[in-house]
């Protein structure tokens, strides 16, 4: 992601920190990705939560709007992250229906 310019500067290194911490995004979008290898999805999602992570953190000044910004973004995130989850669990249940009919 830093390679095709996704993240600036340190960013790569949060990504990197935020795998190491097992953040519950990032585990619930890799989940999704091993459902649905969609590359695109994966990259959209993970670059999002560490914009995210760069502003809840304190990386980036925001102020008090900053804040509400933050919970807004969390809770986007925490939306689409679970509506992928549900997506992959409709995904994984639709294949595991076909290979039982076969």
């Amino acid at each position: 992601l830093s390679a095709n310019g996704a993240l600036q500067g340190t960013e790569g290194l949060l990504l990197q920190q935020l795998i190491e911490e097992k953040h519950h995004i990032v585990r619930a979008a890799w989940e999704v990705y091993e459902v649905d290898p969609n590359v695109e999805e994966l990259m959209d999602t993970l670059v999002h939560v560490v914009k995210l992570e760069k502003v809840r953190r304190g990386y980036t000044s925001g102020g008090a709007q900053g804040h509400d910004t933050v919970s807004q973004l969390s809770a986007q995130a925490q939306a689409q992250a679970q509506e992928k989850a549900r997506e992959a669990e409709v995904v994984a249940r639709a294949q595991e229906s076909a290979a039982a009919s076969t």
